[in-house]
């Protein structure tokens, strides 16, 4: 079994796990998964009602870069 990383990028859903250069906070997909899944979420918030403020993940894919919600992010074991 393997695990495949799905990301919702702009309305498209992709298999970062497949793209060689996709990267998840500076990880490879298959390793961010495994080594706990880190994402910016700070305790401490210096401003309130803010989008700086709430929990994203940084993704590069195809040479773009995206800052999405963890919730736009799916897990599949195949």
């Amino acid at each position: 079994m393997s695990n495949h990383i799905y990301a919702n990028l702009i309305g498209n859903w992709v298999d970062l796990t497949i793209e060689p250069t996709a990267t998840i906070n500076e990880k490879k997909p298959y390793l961010w998964w495994e080594e706990s899944a880190t994402m910016y979420a700070p305790f401490d918030r210096k401003q309130e009602n803010t989008m700086y403020e709430l929990p994203y993940i940084n993704i590069d894919y195809k040479g773009a870069n995206y800052r999405i919600s963890p919730t736009q992010i799916q897990v599949v074991v195949k």
